[in-house]
């Protein structure tokens, strides 16, 4: 899920960039959310759903229901756009969305919060994803790898297992269809 959210957040950063910022313009920060308990993670869901804009200040139910490291740094952390991948996650989206005025993004279909509470919604067309006009349906996830990270890792390769020649390198992808998925 973090490859998957550092991978929107570069788009980010890319985008951007075509409006003129520098790379260096757009920081990316990774808070490391962990929650007090099962039941801290339940009580974050129900009040992801039912904040509203009265919520901006508050972060009382953050407080509550994470660490006291993750709390501080999550507080802390001023942004634009908020970023998460998967169900955890999305309510602790959605609460700092609201405290920072920012724009958020949940990648993945959260079961625990409605896609109604995001700016936009990536999300992957098997999870049947509806229409409304935050979603975008994707046929494969985000992904850190592009053509120079994978040219990149395959020299790497080459190197560590003393493979020299054309510089042509194959990909194997190793994997399937599940009972859900093809």
């Amino acid at each position: 899920h973090l490859n998957q959210s550092l991978a929107v957040a570069g788009l980010i950063r890319k985008a951007r960039g075509t409006q003129g910022a520098l790379p260096e313009d757009t920081e990316i920060a990774v808070v490391d959310a962990r929650f007090r308990s099962g039941a801290a993670n339940i009580l974050m869901a129900v009040c992801g759903n039912s904040s509203s804009w009265r919520c901006h200040g508050c972060m009382r139910c953050a407080k509550l229901c994470l660490t006291e490291d993750s709390y501080r740094k999550a507080v802390g952390a001023r942004c634009d756009f908020v970023v998460s991948c998967g169900s955890s996650l999305a309510p602790l989206n959605v609460l700092l969305a609201r405290e920072n005025s920012a724009k958020n993004i949940v990648i993945m279909k959260p079961w625990n919060i409605g896609l109604d509470k995001f700016r936009l919604a990536v999300i992957p067309r098997h999870d049947r994803p509806g229409s409304a006009g935050n979603i975008v349906a994707t046929d494969i996830a985000p992904s850190l790898m592009d053509a120079g990270k994978i040219r990149s890792d395959g020299e790497a390769l080459a190197a560590r297992a003393g493979i020299s020649g054309s510089g042509k390198f194959i990909g194997v992808l190793i994997g399937g269809d599940s009972h859900h998925y093809v």
